[in-house]
């Protein structure tokens, strides 16, 4: 063994070895160049000629995977009813970054608050991933303190209020 954990491996051979081979049929390989069309297309497109150099196609018995993961189908997310009532009642965030081409005062990350209530975006810019958790707890303070009294104002001028004394 060498200093670095390493076990060198000394092949000294006098033939060239296959260390894997596999045999693939015909049928299957234009299969495959055709974006998995069926045999019985192949046998179509051979039979009218309208394929220069098409091999004749045999009906396969065995199966494509690839046509397998083609025909599964992806369940589609469940529809929640629960939704905010409120203003500030439940906030999503996400840190990016290290962003390759950095902001024009040097940040490569950010963090983004997004209230569900109102949709209304937070974007904080960081030149250092660890200030996320201190910002995090000056946003909680902020929300904590905000408070939200339903009246007839339209509900921009009522969420603009709302984010305004929270986050003056």
């Amino acid at each position: 063994m060498s200093s670095n954990n390493v076990f060198p491996l000394n092949m000294k051979s006098l033939h060239n070895v296959v260390i894997r081979s596999e045999h693939v049929d015909e049928s299957h390989l234009w299969h495959f160049r055709y974006g998995h069309l069926n045999y019985n297309g192949l046998q179509q497109l051979k039979k009218k000629n309208m394929v220069f150099g098409l091999p004749s196609i045999q009906n396969q018995t065995g199966i494509c995977e690839g046509c397998v993961y083609e025909k599964m189908h992806c369940f589609s997310f469940t529809k929640t009813t629960w939704r905010t009532n409120t203003p500030l009642e439940l906030i999503h965030t996400d840190i990016c970054g290290p962003i390759r081409t950095p902001s024009i005062i040097d940040n490569r990350y950010f963090l983004l608050f997004v209230d569900d209530y109102s949709r209304m975006i937070w974007i904080y810019l960081l030149d250092k991933k660890s200030k996320a958790f201190s910002i995090f707890f000056s946003i909680q303070n902020s929300c904590k303190k905000a408070k939200w009294v339903p009246d007839e104002d339209s509900k921009d001028r009522l969420w603009k209020r709302v984010y305004l004394q929270a986050f003056s």
